[in-house]
């Protein structure tokens, strides 16, 4: 009596065994699903293959994830509206401030305008970069318009805007590049490459030079370097956060613009790396992209 009822026993705890993990199999499914999604994708997780009963509280995550999604929406949209209302009127106001330092006036008035001058531009940088940055944070993926893009090109077509304001510091503005493609929104990657351009005429000294390099090295890889005041080692994490800057440094930067490349290269699968040159002066800036398919 004993041995039948064992094996009864044990064919009971298979059979249980069995159907709870059949029962469980869409649940453990529907996890590793969830596990797998980045930070930045908010859409709707699919009911159709999962229990009845957890489709409630699937529907239930699915409002939260779109109140989440309305709500970063929306403070980008601010944020976007808020930097762009406030670059008309300060572009209103160096161009009058500009306009004004062309007469003759006293010495005392004429620094005056030219404090007043200064604080219009960095105030108006920032608003540029907020908008910029606006664009680049991860709530905003969804905005994105990948294409693929020819990073030689579109490098061309940018550092052209940036050869008059390099020359005014006599520094050496130059590229080496060859085709090499990627897949990426090309408003965030001009923007990336004007920011690594702006902040190497930053801190880069008169007569120095800059460099801006693309080549295909397994993946596509994108390198800005100059001879300027360098990254101590013990910060090149920290240049990556917002509003950070380097004791000491010179000009009127407002520490985003390395914080919005992070982002950038963080939205296109890319990686950053701050090094120093060859030669043991200044920065050298590389982002690996992965080539476009």
């Amino acid at each position: 009596m004993i041995a039948p009822a064992l094996i009864i026993a044990l064919a009971a705890v298979i059979l249980v065994w069995f159907g709870i993990s059949r029962g469980l199999t869409p649940l453990s499914e529907l996890q590793a699903e969830i596990a797998a999604r980045s930070l930045l994708d908010l859409s709707p997780v699919p009911e159709e293959h999962a229990p009845i009963e957890v489709r409630l509280v699937i529907a239930s995550l699915n409002n939260l994830l779109r109140g989440l999604a309305a709500s970063i929406d929306g403070q980008q949209r601010f944020l976007a509206n808020a930097a762009h209302q406030l670059r008309t009127p300060l572009a209103g106001l160096q161009t009058q401030v500009e306009i004004a330092l062309r007469n003759d006036m006293s010495t005392e008035l004429r620094g005056v305008l030219e404090q007043v001058l200064a604080a219009t531009q960095r105030a108006a940088h920032i608003a540029n970069q907020l908008l910029a940055l606006a664009r680049a944070e991860p709530g905003s993926q969804y905005l994105m318009a990948h294409q693929n893009i020819n990073l030689a090109d579109l490098i061309e077509s940018i550092i052209g805007s940036w050869l008059h304001r390099a020359s005014v510091k006599k520094i050496d503005l130059g590229f080496e590049i060859s085709a090499a493609h990627i897949s990426g929104d090309p408003f965030l990657i001009g923007e990336l490459i004007a920011n690594l351009i702006d902040n190497a005429i930053r801190y880069t000294h008169s007569n120095g030079y800059i460099t801006v390099r693309c080549y295909q090295d397994g993946g596509v890889v994108l390198e800005v370097e100059d001879n300027g005041m360098g990254i101590p080692e013990s910060q090149r994490e920290k240049v990556l956060e917002r509003f950070y800057r380097v004791d000491g440094s010179p000009g009127n930067g407002c520490g985003l613009g390395l914080a919005i490349v992070q982002e950038i290269v963080r939205q296109h699968g890319a990686e950053l790396m701050i090094a120093t040159p060859d030669n043991g002066m200044g920065t050298r800036i590389v982002i690996r992209f992965p080539r476009a398919a």
